[in-house]
Parts: C-alpha cells; structure tokens; sequence
C-alpha cells in the first residue's frame, strides 16, 4: 500500500484523545461510557462536560491554525431536521507562560437529519491560532460540552474520538484528511 506523505515540510498530522482513553472521573456532569456502542454518551437532558489535555509535539509548525473536531454519531432518527449544541472551551500556552486564567469559547450547531443520524460525522470548531507558541512544545487545555439549551435533538449522541487537526514539519499526509 503507498501513501502520499511527505518529510521535513508542512504535513497533517493528528492530536489524538479517543473517547475510550478519556478520564471522567471528577467532572460535575460527565457523559457515561456506553458499553454497547463503545464510546462516550452525550445525553440530551445534561450539560455533559468532558476536559483533555494536548502536549503539543516538537515538530509542530506553529505557523498554521489548530482544528479541533470531534467524530461522532447519532443513533436515533429525528425524523426531521435537528440540532445539537456544541461548545469547545480551550486554553493554549507553553511552559514559563503565564497560564491563562480565562477560557477562550467557541460554539457550533450539529445539525442532525434522518440522512446522517445514523453515521459516523466530524463537528469541526473551526481554527485555534498557536502563532505565540515560541518554544519546542507548548499545552493545549480543552473542555468539550453538549449543551442542552436551545438544541432540538432530543437523543443522545455517542462521541468516538476527540482529535486536533495540526501541521508538523516531520512526516506526515500531505492531505488535512488523509485521503
């Protein structure tokens, strides 16, 4: 099998926490692990919070935009369009930094239609900028929440894998996907 990769340039790469690796223990509201499907449950009656930590690698090109995304999976048809709430806090900073005492806020709408409840679909947060990272490897702080107010979707949504899309200078697929 070939693949289209590339070393020492700017190439895609992966910050992976998948869902099975998450510690829920000491949250306030944590989504339940589903034995099941194998992954983590949202529930739709609970602001379910969910908090990783990123160290960022050595090699990252600290010149491009962050994308964290989550993949995930809805298993109960709405029957009609729908939505679920998504938000993304995030700190970033590098060791001798001052640690940022805020959260940096980030909300997005899933929406959820008899076509795509039964498949697996990245919820993207858009760019985070690490540019004022200035040492070899730096931190990234997330907290991820389904947030009940406003959404539509009255069902719970199973989440597979929290991951950062990010460009490093080592190798890796010329593609952002890696298709």
């Amino acid at each position: 099998m070939a693949y289209d990769t590339l070393t020492f340039d700017s190439c895609w790469d992966d910050l992976r926490s998948p869902a099975t690796g998450v510690n829920l223990a000491g949250q306030s509201a944590p989504p339940t692990f589903d034995e099941t499907e194998g992954a983590l449950k949202f529930a739709s009656n609970a602001d379910n919070v969910v908090m990783l930590l990123q160290h960022t690698p050595h090699g990252l090109d600290k010149s491009k935009t962050l994308r964290p995304h989550f993949h995930c999976y809805a298993r109960v048809d709405p029957t009609e369009t729908q939505i679920a709430n998504w938000r993304l806090e995030y700190k970033v900073y590098q060791i001798n930094d001052v640690v940022p005492s805020s959260w940096e806020t980030v909300d997005v709408v899933q929406t959820i239609t008899p076509a795509n409840y039964n498949r697996s679909v990245a919820v993207s947060f858009g760019e985070v900028s690490i540019s004022h990272l200035t040492s070899l490897a730096g931190f990234i702080k997330l907290k991820i929440s389904r947030i009940v107010a406003g959404q539509t979707y009255n069902s719970p949504i199973f989440v597979d894998e929290f991951d950062i899309h990010a460009a490093s200078k080592r190798e890796g697929s010329l593609s952002e996907w890696g298709d």
